[in-house]
């Protein structure tokens, strides 16, 4: 992706989330988007939820690619401990280190009890009565580790919407 002095602002990428070979070596794969997510993760985490080193053009754009190479976990200490090295790999500069979507989806950060919770209240529609009876029997316990706007705006929804039909 080389720079179009043509086309406006808003139709440009932001270089804040932007992959070093995307604009390095003008080349874009699934690794590129890996990239961007890692950038995402730690910007949703960082106390002003900005992204590692923001970048305003080309100049600190290359800077910031240098400084990536080098990227130690001390920058990184705003990402949960359980996250922070798989986020370092996601923001290495060579596309071919980064974790694919499946390894990211495996990582311990997402065992946690509310994130499965969550993951299991998306696919209820699919499960038989059975397996649903089930994992309400162990909703009790992991409500107590969910804040109380998930509960509220996510369980309570999937809840309504599952024991209202008459076979539940």
């Amino acid at each position: 992706m080389s720079p179009q002095p043509t086309l406006l602002p808003l139709v440009l990428p932001s270089l804040n989330y932007l992959a070093p070979e995307c604009v390095l070596r003008q080349s874009h794969s699934t690794a590129s988007d890996m990239f961007s997510l890692g950038m995402l993760v730690y910007a949703l985490h960082s106390p002003g939820k900005q992204c590692l080193s923001p970048v305003r053009d080309l100049q600190q754009f290359k800077l910031r690619a240098q400084q990536l190479k080098i990227l130690s976990t001390a920058k990184l200490q705003a990402i949960p401990e359980e996250l922070r090295e798989f986020v370092k790999l996601l923001l290495n500069v060579t596309p071919e280190i980064r974790p694919d979507a499946h390894q990211f989806i495996k990582i311990p950060y997402f065992d946690d009890v509310g994130v499965k919770t969550l993951t299991y209240l998306d696919s209820l529609l699919q499960w038989d009565n059975l397996q649903k009876s089930q994992f309400y029997k162990g909703l009790p316990d992991a409500l107590s580790q969910l804040p109380h706007r998930v509960k509220l705006q996510r369980v309570l929804a999937c809840l309504v919407r599952d024991l209202g039909q008459p076979t539940m």
